[in-house]
């Protein structure tokens, strides 16, 4: 399915070519009298899903599903990166030696960097000389430098990486970025982190509409089945949607196809009707889940 949907799938919305995905983990939270082989505190059950999302198609295209305890970086060791691509993790995947071997496959990597990392700075990129532009300035970039690492971890990242910082003017916040990207602008670079979001705009989709938090067995088996037909799920809907080229969203998708399962009609029909007609469909069911306090 992942294979399918990343042949239909549209690009990212960047002008560059380079394949872009983000790497998270969420927790999904059990009991642990129901579920006392998913230990993970001394009196809370839990699991973890590891997951690469591709930027391009929205579509998560590895899971790894491991109990509570496991590190992210861990599970993010065994990810295959290919040339030219680009990750973007945050903090969490913080690992010097990891990082320079993503950057001997001729790979690039982006994250946010820690406050008490020691480094020195050795110039400022080519295509972005000192003073930064006026435009630059008004989108928030402060910095732009090429550093090295120092003291006892120079040794595990032996090699010039770019350090970006980045005022946010909305949330009235400064952010430091760590990349190996130096053929970028680095605004480019800051709007790649900022869409790393998506990750987590994902892992709350599936936790509301895919039932991945309420399980119908209390089995190991059961709990990874019902997740991995949860990620099928997904992918089903994600393929109607780039295969139509619907411009529904996936909860529309989704909740079209919950709606009329019992209906002989076509995908296509469904998907071709109006966004009045959708509305006006899905009003008495809005209506009772109201009356009902129940999340529509």
């Amino acid at each position: 399915m992942v294979t399918l949907c990343q042949l239909i799938s549209p690009k990212h919305a960047f002008r560059f070519k380079n394949r872009l995905r983000a790497f998270d983990a969420t927790i999904i939270k059990l009991c642990l009298k129901l579920f006392p082989w998913a230990k993970y505190r001394q009196r809370k059950g839990a699991i973890k899903l590891h997951t690469s999302y591709e930027y391009g198609g929205q579509i998560p295209s590895f899971l790894n599903i491991t109990d509570g305890k496991t590190h992210e970086i861990r599970v993010a060791r065994e990810f295959e990166f290919e040339a030219d691509s680009i990750a973007v993790f945050d903090r969490g995947y913080i690992d010097f030696p990891w990082f320079y071997s993503i950057h001997q496959k001729l790979a690039y990597w982006l994250t946010r960097a820690k406050r008490n990392m020691s480094y020195v700075i050795v110039r400022n990129p080519v295509h972005s000389l000192p003073p930064l532009s006026p435009t630059a300035r008004r989108r928030g970039i402060l910095k732009d430098q090429v550093i090295r690492i120092t003291g006892r971890r120079a040794k595990d990242l032996p090699i010039e990486l770019r350090l970006i910082t980045y005022y946010d003017a909305e949330k009235k916040e400064r952010f430091r970025y760590l990349t190996n990207i130096f053929q970028l602008s680095a605004w480019t670079v800051v709007q790649i982190y900022k869409a790393r979001w998506e990750i987590e705009l994902f892992f709350k989709w599936i936790k509301q509409h895919l039932k991945i938090k309420t399980f119908l067995g209390t089995s190991e088996n059961a709990v990874y089945t019902q997740i991995w037909i949860a990620m099928i799920t997904y992918l089903l809907l994600a393929y109607i949607k780039h295969t139509m080229k619907s411009k529904l969203s996936l909860l529309q998708i989704h909740r079209l196809i919950r709606e009329n399962l019992f209906e002989r009609k076509r995908l296509v029909e469904l998907l071709q009707m109006s966004k009045h007609q959708l509305n006006e469909k899905q009003q008495p069911i809005k209506s009772m889940c109201q009356q009902l306090n129940l999340d529509f």
